[in-house]
């Protein structure tokens, strides 16, 4: 069994470990994905306290029991190589198992002043985008290798279209962050309405409870691309998920990056061309 270190609020870190579980032939289901978020569900999701969040010795001390008691295989760190509260720079946190980090853009000079130390050394770090220089001079001297992974995309549907019977253009926007970030991609949609000269309905995708204008609806969908194949637009934010699911329909896909205090959704925004 391998335990996958997937800490963050929303849902992407959560997709991304289980594409990184496909990419490496081990069955999501097999594993175990420590997890904070509140939107976590589903087969081998071990839930991880939030109140930890509020200090690293205490998360620190929580991770290396709970580890020791899931007896895994191999760790599999994501996003953050010393942990999202610098928890990682202590060796002993984690079992003396092999373990392999997936890493995506980060600020990486923020994320360095906010925890100093030195990871235990990775097995092998897998880079599922490009990094900055000093980010990715880092984890090639804390690990015994150090690759690109290009992650799996599942299959696109384009079976019947479950917005057939609504009024015309159907904007999609998908979101599982909070509420006013849900209102500032609405807020970008309609902009981006207006200067197409279109009266979209908006469809949100989002798993939280949310108060929409009256020229949307909401459906809650754990496959949001499932759906992009009969949307007029595609509106999301910068997210590593949302950029790497809407990739194959980007002609169509509207993006908005949000401020983030380590993931750097500007710097993927530009290199996808923003727009």
């Amino acid at each position: 069994m391998i335990a996958v270190y997937a800490m963050g609020g929303g849902l992407g870190h959560l997709a991304r470990a289980r594409r990184v579980l496909q990419a490496l032939g081990s069955a999501p289901a097999d594993a175990a994905i420590l997890s904070a978020s509140p939107l976590a569900s589903g087969p081998g999701i071990v839930p991880v306290p939030r109140r930890l969040a509020r200090s690293r010795r205490e998360f620190g001390a929580w991770l290396k029991k709970k580890l020791r008691a899931l007896a895994p295989s191999a760790v599999v760190v994501d996003a953050f190589p010393l942990g999202i509260l610098g928890e990682l720079a202590d060796p002993g946190v984690l079992p003396e198992v092999p373990v392999y980090h997936v890493a995506r853009l980060l600020k990486w000079n923020a994320y360095r002043e906010a925890f100093a130390g030195m990871p235990r050394k990775y097995e092998a770090s897998f880079a599922v985008e490009a990094l900055g220089p000093e980010h990715a001079k880092f984890l090639a001297s804390h690990s015994r290798s150090f690759r690109s992974m290009e992650l799996p995309l599942d299959p696109h549907c384009a079976g019947e279209n479950p917005f057939a019977d609504m009024p015309k253009p159907v904007w999609l926007v998908v979101h599982s962050g909070p509420a006013r970030e849900v209102d500032a991609l609405l807020e970008f949609a309609a902009r981006k309405a207006r200067e197409e000269d279109a009266a979209p309905h908006y469809v949100v995708v989002s798993p939280r409870a949310l108060a929409l204008p009256a020229n949307a609806m909401q459906l809650a969908h754990p496959r949001a691309w499932e759906l992009f194949a009969h949307a007029g637009r595609i509106v999301t934010a910068c997210g590593f998920n949302s950029m790497l699911e809407a990739g194959p329909w980007r002609a169509k896909h509207l993006y908005l990056p949000l401020e983030r205090r380590f993931d750097d959704q500007f710097l993927r925004a530009a290199r996808a061309g923003g727009k």
